[in-house]
């Protein structure tokens, strides 16, 4: 019934939502639209993303009506008459639904919209911010939605700048919605303050919360700049679920994916970003209901190429596309996957497509066996420079592919397990730079002895000292040009999937180690070399 579109009239004359009387405008108008639509019509939104509208057009002056003036205060002021007035309007609404015949009776609610918020490390104050930020976020219009009262955090921290209900209004708003209407896009990681994250300024309508925001970990950018994480869907709807365990369940009303698209063409419709979007983002729902939570409906936004507000037509969030000037409408890809998925009930999805990262936990674990098996034949030993160049290549094979693993882990939303995995890669690196240190202080030992090389009775090429071989001889891939330096600090980053040591480990290197008499199939070669990880 209201997606931000104020009369003007009420804006001019009654100052907006910072007055009842607009709430009270409101009932009337949304009680014609029942009486006159109410027997065709079964499902009804009150007021969209109340919150986005409050502080965007009270807080920030990015929508209409543009107030900036008190953004600490009257956004919580607008944020309570739209409460109100979507109480007062449940109220007319089921008297009316009362007089229907069951078959047209229809159901109402009030479409709030959230991030997710992950906790940015695994301190317990960075999990408190991440829970605060969340009843800040959403549990400021849903819990008067279901409990009558806004979170205790927000009544703690904000004092009289937020409005209070009467008992009257508290059981008016109590249970005046018949389903969750959740609209969902994005995710932010979040931490409590502190010197490496300052808090926000006072005058910020968010300073309140008292954390800091960050990027989300193995998240990718969408064209606004909003951070693609399904996981969020997931931990979103398992969060309301435990939090109202809403009668007529979820419905997801809002979710899709922006696009800069360009002039037209074929280009234009091919939005292979979208429909992986969607079906990632479907995924992590059916996880969730799997798992016991009710989710009722899902919608994607939008069918059409829109007027995205203050982003005008530069992010596109249609299935069909409009063509400027001729506002011809074209099918874009996303199109026909969405229609498929929905006449079929459902559509095939494949690991790493879209171009997650696959799971390289099992791998790891079988190289690592075979790592150990060549330490355990060189315990009591020195190795041979063979063997020491061979144990670094493995090693820093391993440390890839920890890497990877935690990478894979934090798309899935397990940010414990992405920190394991962080920290093994970290302990793999150090010894990566650890062997590449001794191996480079036995390669000058050997060329200052004027060493040579020569074959053990196994094959294996062994060093040995004097003898008139130069230096660069002493294995043929270690010429000068190849030879193997420390690595500088910094260039094996845990968390990055790629590992970054062109000096230590070469794709010519690594392809003879994982050719070597050690175990690794030629398709597990390819497959790592056609990643990218070398």
């Amino acid at each position: 019934l209201y997606h931000w579109d104020l009369p003007l009239p009420l804006q001019l004359e009654r100052d907006g939502w910072l007055s009842p009387q607009t709430a009270a405008a409101f009932v009337a108008y949304a009680a014609i639209c029942f009486e006159r639509f109410g027997d065709r019509v079964r499902h009804w939104i009150s007021i969209n993303e109340p919150a986005h509208h409050a502080v965007n057009g009270h807080g920030r002056a990015e929508h209409a009506p543009g107030r900036s003036v008190a953004p600490t205060r009257e956004p919580y002021t607008a944020a309570h008459h739209m409460l109100l007035a979507h109480a007062l309007a449940a109220a007319r609404f089921r008297k009316l639904n009362d007089r229907l015949p069951r078959a047209q009776r229809g159901l109402l609610s009030m479409s709030l919209n959230s991030d997710w918020r992950e906790p940015l490390t695994a301190a317990p104050a960075d999990a408190a911010a991440a829970q605060r930020s969340m009843e800040f976020t959403l549990g400021w219009l849903a819990d008067p939605l279901y409990f009558g009262d806004y979170p205790a955090s927000m009544r703690a921290r904000l004092g009289d700048a937020l409005p209070r209900f009467t008992e009257a209004q508290s059981a008016m708003l109590r249970n005046s919605t018949d389903f969750f209407a959740l609209q969902h896009y994005s995710t932010l990681m979040v931490s409590e303050p502190g010197p490496d994250h300052p808090p926000l300024p006072e005058a910020s309508f968010h300073a309140a919360e008292g954390v800091r925001w960050h990027n989300t970990r193995g998240a990718r950018k969408n064209a606004l700049g909003w951070d693609v994480a399904p996981f969020g869907m997931y931990k979103l709807a398992k969060w309301v679920h435990e939090r109202y365990r809403p009668r007529g369940g979820i419905v997801v009303t809002e979710n899709g994916f922006p696009t800069a698209e360009g002039a037209g063409g074929d280009e234009a419709v091919r939005d292979a970003g979208r429909v992986c979007y969607i079906k990632r983002y479907l995924q992590q729902l059916h996880r969730a209901m799997r798992e016991g939570v009710d989710v009722r409906g899902y919608f994607v936004w939008s069918l059409l190429d829109n007027w995205e507000w203050a982003h005008g037509a530069s992010a596109r969030f249609g299935l069909v596309r409009v063509e400027p000037g001729s506002l011809a409408r074209v099918p874009k890809a996303s199109a026909s996957f969405y229609m498929r998925a929905v006449q079929e009930g459902g559509f095939n999805a494949t690991d790493g497509e879209c171009n997650a990262t696959l799971a390289a936990g099992p791998q790891f674990r079988a190289e690592g066996l075979e790592l150990q098996a060549i330490v355990n034949k060189t315990a009591g030993a020195t190795p041979s420079l063979e063997i020491s160049r061979i144990m670094l290549l493995r090693t820093g094979r391993l440390a890839a592919l920890a890497e990877r693993q935690a990478q894979h882990e934090a798309e899935r939303g397990d940010m414990h397990a992405a920190r394991e995995w962080d920290a093994k890669a970290a302990k793999l690196a150090a010894g990566v730079e650890r062997q590449a240190r001794q191996l480079q202080l036995r390669l000058e030992q050997a060329r200052a002895a004027g060493g040579g090389q020569e074959a053990g009775p196994d094959g294996e090429v062994r060093v040995r000292a004097g003898g008139g071989s130069p230096a660069a001889d002493l294995n043929p891939d270690l010429a000068a040009d190849q030879m193997v330096p420390p690595p500088p600090a910094g260039t094996l980053r845990a968390g990055s999937g790629v590992l970054r040591t062109p000096q230590v480990l070469s794709a010519s290197l690594l392809q003879e180690a994982m050719v070597s008499p050690f175990g690794i199939a030629e398709e597990d070669e390819a497959d790592f070399l056609a990643r990218g990880v070398a």
